[in-house]
């Protein structure tokens, strides 16, 4: 029923362009990262969904990073995180980013934000820090090569196993609707922090 919502939503969005751009640049619905679904459900959509003239990952020139996760996580530790997102050609850029321990995909620790160029969302059970609502200066308007976010990240209270961090970035072309923009997100998780010994 979400990957249907979701559809019938992205449908809505393509029709009501201005009305998409502005929402869009406010934080995307949570549930748009990727990540694989929980218990064998269906994986989360991407922004691609709506940004459509572009496939998914269309080039190697957009690059993702994730900065500040440590190799080996300690429960209930806050960590300080930095997503990065790099394309020669973009002028505004937004992203989505969920935690969840594996194998079974659900939520993993707690995301806070640090300033008003990032929020929090939850549904369905996870998680979701994303670019804030503050419009143009949440999302890097008119800045070229890369932009940067940083917020913070709670471990888990208790060893979850290991926890995988999964992403969906647009590196957009700042026209204001959704056309000419590159999304790039992965199956595979940007970085997995594993758990310490029990």
């Amino acid at each position: 029923m979400n990957g249907l919502r979701s559809c019938i939503f992205a449908a809505t969005m393509t029709v009501t362009m201005a009305g998409a751009a502005l929402a869009n640049s406010e934080g995307p619905i949570p549930g748009f990262t990727g990540a694989p679904g929980m218990k064998g459900a269906e994986p989360e959509m991407t922004c691609q969904s709506c940004h459509i003239d572009y496939a998914l990952n269309p080039d190697r020139l957009g690059r993702v990073e994730l900065q500040g996760v440590p190799p080996v996580y300690q429960p209930g530790k806050s960590y300080t995180i930095t997503l990065q997102l790099k394309h020669p050609t973009a002028k505004r850029w937004g992203f989505q980013l969920t935690a969840l321990s594996t194998p079974n995909y659900t939520a993993a620790g707690d995301f806070a934000a640090l300033d008003k160029t990032t929020q929090k969302k939850t549904a369905a059970g996870r998680q979701y820090i994303e670019h804030g609502s503050i419009g143009g200066k949440a999302t890097g308007m008119g800045k070229t090569g890369g932009y940067a976010w940083t917020f913070t990240w709670t471990a888990p209270k208790t060893n979850v196993g290991n926890v995988a961090f999964f992403a969906a970035a647009n590196m957009a072309n700042g026209n204001g609707d959704l056309t000419g923009d590159r999304v790039y997100a992965s199956a595979k998780p940007l970085f997995t922090s594993r758990a310490g010994a029990k």
